[in-house]
Formats: structure tokens, sequence, C-alpha cells
């Protein structure tokens, strides 16, 4: 008889104890789960059940009223290293009208909370077009992001979100409004 294989990944999320309310409605209670390295995670609910407000608290947008959440080992508001998280949420809210284009857009995916003005590399620019090319978006590269359809947009956005290449990808609905060969 064999010995039973170890589990050798190191948890990544950590949720003890979290509960969310918006002022005296509940939203989540008592929360409880890991995830660790290589962990493929499907949160379903119905609509207002806490599943955006859940990845909001995970990404650092929200705080939780009660209870503790981790990022790779660390209580997220010691946190720094955002770098390794990728997140697309479920609307972006942009003005179509800033004149960005789809390049300007995933590039920026590169500047974090701590490094806003840094000078972008060679392996930088090659980091953009890795990414426009896995979400297969190069040929609309130099386009203004607002001239996109939902879709269109939706690709860049989790581009940006991949640029980083992240230990964790946060998404929130990715698929919605994302064409059938995407």
């Amino acid at each position: 008889m064999e010995p039973a294989a170890q589990d050798c990944h190191q948890p990544i999320v950590q949720i003890k104890d979290v509960s969310f309310h918006y002022r005296d409605q509940q939203v989540i209670k008592d929360l409880n789960f890991t995830i660790k390295e290589r962990d493929f995670v499907g949160i379903v609910g119905s609509n207002g059940a806490g599943k955006t407000t859940l990845l909001r608290m995970i990404v650092g947008l929200l705080p939780a009223a009660e209870g503790t959440i981790e990022l790779f080992g660390q209580p997220i508001r010691k946190f720094q290293d955002w770098e390794r998280m990728g997140y697309v949420p479920q609307k972006n809210a942009f003005n179509p009208l800033f004149p960005a284009t789809v390049r300007e857009v995933v590039i920026s995916g590169l500047y974090n909370r701590k490094k806003m003005f840094r000078r972008l590399s060679r392996m930088d620019h090659q980091k953009c077009e890795d990414a426009l090319e896995v979400m297969r978006i190069q040929d609309i590269a130099d386009k203004r992001i607002g001239a996109l359809s939902g879709g269109q947009q939706q690709r860049v956005f989790l581009a940006r979100a991949l640029i980083n290449r992240p230990d964790l990808l946060i998404l929130d609905e990715p698929t919605i409004g994302i064409d059938a060969e995407t």
C-alpha cells in the first residue's frame, strides 16, 4: 500500500470567518475557504448573493466587516505584491471617449499601486505583445478602446489582467459579451 500523496500546493487565498454587510443588510456571513496554487474555483449563486462583494474583498477594494483574508500567506492589509494578482471586474467603468488605444490599456496593467510612473522596458513591451497575442487582439492593438464592441473590450481587459502573468487571476463574470470565437 502506497502512502497518500501529500498536498504540496501553498494557500494563496485564505478566507476565515469573513462577514460583510451593506448598512443593515448581511451579504456574507461566516465564510471560510482556502484556494491553493493551481486551484480553479468558480463561485456560483443567485443575483445579489454576494459573489462580486466577495471578489472585491479578495482584491482589497472592500474591507471585511469581520474575519480575516490572507493573500499568499499575508493579511490583506499588509499585502503589497499586487502584481501577483490579475483582476477583471464585472463591469469596467471607463470613459469610452478617453483617447486610449488597446495597447495602452493593456500595458497599463503593468503599473501597480506603487510604481505608477516608471519607465517601460523592452521586456514590458514584449509582455504587452504577448498578452495581445494570447487574447488574439493584435489586429486591434492601435484602435481606441471606446470604438470596440463590448466583447472586444472584455478581451482587452482580460489581456490587461494577464500581462503580469499573475499567480492569481480573479474574474468577475468574464464571459459577458464574449463571442464564441474567444
